[in-house]
C-alpha cells in the first residue's frame, strides 16, 4: 500500500496522499503470536495424548489424523462453495 501511495504522489500532480493509520505491524505480530501458540498447543496435545495412550505409535497416528481431518474439512468447505 505504501508503494502505491508513493506512486500516486509522484504521478498525479496536485494530489498528496498520506497514510493515516498503518496496522501492518499489529497484524504481523498477531499472526506470529498465533503461530507460536499453535506450536505450543501442538506440543502440549502430543504430550497429553502420549500420557493417556502410553504408546508412541498410537500417539503418532492420532496426532497425524487430527490435522489431516481439519485440512480435509476446510478443503471440502472451500470446494463446495460454502463461505
Amino acid at each position: 500500500m505504501r508503494a502505491e501511495v508513493n506512486r500516486v504522489n509522484r504521478e498525479v500532480p496536485g494530489v498528496k496522499l498520506t497514510v493515516i493509520e498503518d496496522s501492518a505491524k499489529f497484524i504481523e505480530r498477531s499472526i506470529n503470536a498465533v503461530k507460536e501458540h499453535v506450536m505450543i498447543g501442538s506440543v502440549l496435545v502430543i504430550i497429553v495424548i502420549f500420557l493417556f495412550l502410553r504408546n508412541f505409535r498410537s500417539t503418532l497416528i492420532v496426532c497425524t489424523s487430527i490435522p489431516i481431518s481439519v485440512v480435509g474439512t476446510f478443503a471440502l468447505l472451500y470446494f463446495s462453495g460454502s463461505r
